[in-house]
């Protein structure tokens, strides 16, 4: 960022767990104060995973370029996931299937890059199966010229902003929203449903699998636009580790305290 320092300070880190789940929200200002980062973290008990990561303008600011969501993916034959010895992956998206082989040359003339969009989805190896959302670009980048050379290494970015931008204070600079499902065929990942809702600032609030997952990274109690319908006999989590069971039928309004992350399981 143009004319600002690193620097990260903690404003609010809030973890709740329980024994097969937990989600954190936490907040930070970087670059001498100048940009806020909002995180929402939450790993749902089949596993799968929801990270959701905004950033703000607190000033008037210049922003070079945006790196979110960067993975490293091992493509080393070395590891043995192949008989031959050699790397490669598969990768699956809208768009089709590409092998991506692993190896090291002396020039670039050979790496390939692969642009997701409109792709909201990815897929490696059936191994782990990727749903996002973002602000920019998703690339995959199969390297095979490595300046200083450990092992073969592709990389994927979920959200890459490689052009500059200005922005006002209060501005949204970037945000990426992504579920991880590791062990996930891909046709599974091309189907998987995954819901993000217009919430109020300083709030995000996504469905994932009959779970609801919601981070305040406000100040203030904040109440979320989608109500539950809870039918009489069902349970009804209160707070974590108490559960109610409705005499009635029940439409609850969810509000989430200053700070707070959620993860609920939706009545059936």
């Amino acid at each position: 960022m143009l004319g600002q320092a690193d620097s990260t300070t903690l404003v609010a880190l809030t973890i709740r767990e329980a024994p097969d789940r937990v989600c954190v929200v936490l907040v930070q200002d970087l670059a001498q104060d100048s940009l806020r980062r909002h995180v929402l973290f939450a790993s749902l008990p089949h596993g799968k995973c929801v990270l959701v990561e905004r950033l703000v303008a607190r000033q008037a600011l210049t922003v070079e370029s945006i790196v979110q969501g960067y993975l490293s993916v091992i493509n080393d034959g070395y590891f043995g996931d192949y008989p031959d010895h050699k790397g490669q992956r598969r990768l699956f998206w809208d768009g089709g299937m590409q092998i991506c082989r692993g190896y090291a040359s002396d020039t670039d003339a050979d790496d390939l890059s692969i642009e997701f969009a409109p792709s909201r989805w990815c897929n490696i190896d059936d191994r782990a199966g990727l749903v996002f959302q973002g602000s920019g670009r998703a690339v995959y980048h199969n390297r095979h010229r490595f300046p200083v050379w450990r092992a073969m290494e592709d990389t994927l970015v979920l959200n890459l902003h490689d052009t500059p931008q200005t922005c006002d204070a209060g501005n949204t600079v970037a945000q990426m929203v992504v579920l991880w499902c590791p062990e996930q065929p891909h046709q599974e990942t091309a189907s998987q449903t995954f819901v993000l809702y217009d919430s109020p600032p300083e709030t995000v609030m996504v469905e994932v699998d009959d779970y609801l997952c919601a981070g305040n990274f406000g100040e203030t109690t904040i109440a979320l636009p989608r109500p539950l319908t809870v039918p009489a006999g069902a349970s009804l989590p209160l707070v974590w580790g108490v559960t109610g069971v409705t005499t009635s039928d029940l439409q609850v309004t969810l509000q989430l305290s200053a700070w707070e992350p959620m993860l609920l399981a939706l009545p059936s």
